[in-house]
């Protein structure tokens, strides 16, 4: 009997014993800062004065100075962005927007139209003067836009494009990263 009560003992000792560490690997688990995919990406090849500035001197439709935009939380806590340029007018929107990691790193660059009617003059010079400002081919946008494809991924000039055309709703998206 004694030995049965002994073995119970070391069991229940090993049992807290246990549960003690899972509490505490839960812990330190939960202080753990997240990793967002925007803190995985690599920084952006340029900074963004830069980019604005060479932006700005290729058309006339004008993006904000940087140190003028509040940075925004994007896409629940996944880092930062900074709307660059955003328009509206009847049933066409737009807007550039510069994404940044959790540390306020420049990483990517968002482009979105919303066109249902057909392509707006304005909204497509955007996208085309942030491609021709980078340096990247504007051949690939005409090209995409040609194919009737709804997406299509390239690399040109060291950075990675990604254009997606959601027809039904007139919806073009172009993500810039580094390649």
């Amino acid at each position: 009997m004694k030995k049965i009560c002994i073995a119970t003992m070391i069991l229940l000792l090993l049992v807290g014993c246990s549960s003690a560490k899972t509490e505490s690997k839960e812990f330190e688990t939960s202080n753990k800062k997240a990793v967002s995919v925007i803190d995985k990406l690599d920084n952006f090849p340029v900074s963004l004065n830069t980019f604005v500035k060479d932006y700005n001197s290729n058309t006339s439709l004008q993006l904000k100075n940087p140190s003028e935009v509040d940075f925004q939380v994007f896409n629940e806590n996944q880092g930062y962005s900074k709307t660059l340029i955003q328009e509206s007018s009847g049933n066409v929107q737009y807007n550039l927007d510069a994404i940044f990691d959790n540390d306020k790193n420049f990483k990517r660059i968002i482009y979105n139209a919303t066109m249902p009617d057909k392509g707006d003059q304005d909204a497509i010079s955007v996208l085309t003067a942030t491609l021709f400002s980078l340096g990247i081919d504007v051949g690939f946008l005409n090209d995409f836009i040609e194919s009737g494809e709804a997406d299509s991924e390239f690399n040109n000039n060291g950075y990675k494009v990604y254009f997606l055309f959601e027809k039904s709703i007139g919806f073009l998206n172009a993500t810039v990263d580094k390649e």
